[in-house]
């Protein structure tokens, strides 16, 4: 059943009986009685609302703008899942706008009218995302606003914050023009961040401090984020779902849930204070510092990537602003120079960008030939193998590669790899005395998706690869982009090492298992179809060989086409 929560703010003077306030809480609870909508949730105007979500049933708050050229706000902040939300606006009749009195009948009329019908609705704005989107008018006619917010993922948690005036009480920390946190220094277990201050303006209003937080996972868009993620093993248990919707809303809001006061409240509650304050549970660690505008962690693991982000956070309302987030990776302890590969035990070497590592492999008792078979994920790494010092091959791999050097016994081989100015290099190395074995799947020379433009229509495409005639089983994936793609993610799909092990059941469209036997052309097509006009899709396609390793074709983005 779609839960429908009512937000209302201060009035002027329009739907106000004699003696009764629009904004006070008798006039709002008068209405509620009489509106009879299901769940009814009250805010004022220039407050913040936290809501709940369940997976595929939306939400809808209402909001009013009394008279014609009102100023209107809406920020939009998701917590743990991407939300898809509409604004729409329906223009009230004078009846209802302006009259000096409270018509509650009417206005519950046209609310449930707004509700149930398509037709009234203008709509002002829509965006679907998992980062802040804020909605600005300067002139909005009087009228009713109707706020929907769908999670297609999973329940989650929200906020939104919406006002009707000009300058609202409390506004949110204004970042700096520049809201990128810089990495200052990087240690085998210490990172050093800083960070420009809000503005000063900020500053002045009850004194916002910052919070920074740090993980393995990826960078966080909202505080609202971290806060779920950090109570997520402790105070959603999965008993907490079967509380009243109210309760829930009541308990996120609090920090309690089945009467358990969470420690992440506790710390926020001193975010003024000079003294840091610490949250530290299972890799993740949040510390608020006050007015410092730089930070250093310590205890980290060598050789270990880390997400850090930081929040300027109102000690008075709890209102935040997320600056851009960064990553590093802490440097790894000294290693001997030279890394001995074991015959057929498959390696992953790291290369720094520009950086060089060496590798040997020296089998005791073996003559003929010796096999390297080499995946580069990322960058294309300059190769080079010696054989007693001379130099057997040299060039510039990506993809998979094999390569085969003859042997004899007491023959030394040294492989060298060497890192691109693009930026690191991740392989996996195997190196074996048996040719037979082979750990990655046959890929083709050319790994690039070819989509047919003359194909594309409105709800489909048709995209075509390359493959080989070894037994392989190939995967195709489609994921729906939005227009303010973040580029990381994309950077992250072209990680040809990754296989589809943490891609949605829903994303895959087809996996097919082709041979020598049932393969007559090494060009494989596929049509797609089933999608949305004008919409931007990433597709990928997995191969995966008979020793279950895999290899990702770099990824295409396409867009159908608007109108056909």
């Amino acid at each position: 059943m779609e839960r429908i929560f009512l937000l209302c703010f201060v009035c002027a003077v329009g739907w106000c009986p004699q003696g009764v306030q629009c904004h006070g809480r008798k006039f709002w609870d008068e209405l509620e009685n009489k509106l009879d909508l299901p769940h009814p949730s009250v805010i004022l105007n220039g407050a913040e609302v936290t809501g709940f979500l369940r997976k595929a049933v939306p939400n809808r708050l209402y909001f009013a703008a009394e008279v014609d050229n009102t100023p209107v706000t809406v920020r939009v902040m998701p917590c743990d899942a991407a939300l898809q939300w509409n604004l729409t606006l329906l223009e009230l009749p004078v009846q209802i706008i302006g009259q000096g009195s409270c018509n509650f009948e009417t206005l519950g009329l046209w609310m449930k009218l707004f509700d149930e019908t398509d037709a009234p609705g203008l709509d002002v704005f829509s965006h679907r995302g998992n980062e802040v989107e804020s909605f600005y008018t300067e002139n909005s006619p009087a009228g009713l606003y109707k706020l929907e917010l769908l999670s297609t993922e999973k329940d989650t948690v929200f906020k939104v914050y919406a006002s009707v005036t000009n300058e609202p009480a409390v506004p949110y920390p204004d970042l700096p023009d520049d809201p990128r946190i810089q990495v200052t220094s990087v240690g085998h277990a210490s990172v050093s961040l800083a960070w420009e201050p809000i503005s000063e303006a900020s500053q002045d209003r009850h004194g916002t401090g910052y919070c920074v937080f740090r993980n393995q996972e990826h960078n966080y868009k909202t505080l609202c984020a971290v806060e779920s993620k950090l109570r997520e093993s402790e105070a959603f248990k999965p008993t907490s779902w079967d509380l009243p919707v109210q309760e829930l809303v009541k308990a996120v809001a609090t920090d309690q849930v089945v009467g358990r006061k969470n420690a992440l409240g506790q710390s926020f509650g001193n975010i003024g204070s000079t003294e840091p304050t610490l949250f530290h549970k299972k890799g993740l660690q949040m510390v608020c510092i006050g007015d410092q505008t730089n930070f250093t962690f310590d205890s980290l693991k060598p050789g270990t990537l880390y997400y850090f982000d930081v929040f300027a956070v109102n000690s008075l309302t709890q209102r935040s602003s997320a600056y851009t987030g960064a990553f590093t990776e802490t440097i790894r302890r000294s290693r001997s120079k030279i890394l001995e590969l074991k015959d057929g035990v498959l390696t992953e070497v790291f290369v720094k960008r520009k950086g060089i590592r060496l590798l040997s492999f020296d089998p005791a008792f073996s003559q003929g030939q010796i096999t390297v078979a080499i995946h580069s994920c990322l960058q294309k790494v300059k190769l080079q193998i010696l054989q007693n010092g001379k130099i057997a091959t040299s060039e510039r791999i990506e993809g998979v590669r094999h390569f085969q050097v003859s042997n004899n016994t007491g023959d030394k081989h040294l492989i060298i790899l060497k890192g691109g100015k693009k930026g690191p290099g991740l392989l996996k190395i195997y190196a074996t005395t048996r040719p037979h074995e082979q750990p990655f799947p046959s890929v083709p020379r050319g790994t690039s998706l070819k989509v047919f433009d003359k194909l594309t229509t409105c709800s489909s495409v048709t995209v075509a690869w390359m493959g080989t005639k070894k037994r392989n089983k190939y995967c195709l994936y489609l994921k729906p982009l939005e227009e303010t793609l973040d580029l990381q993610l994309t950077r992250w799909h072209q990680n040809s090492c990754l296989g589809p092990g943490n891609r949605l059941k829903k994303e895959k469209v087809i996996c097919k298992h082709l041979h020598g036997q049932n393969i007559h052309s090494s060009i494989i097509a596929e049509r797609v179809e089933g999608l949305e006009p004008g919409k931007m899709y990433l597709l990928d396609v997995y191969v995966t060989g008979q020793t279950k390793h895999t290899f990702k074709y770099p990824g295409r983005i396409v867009r159908t086409r608007l109108s056909c």
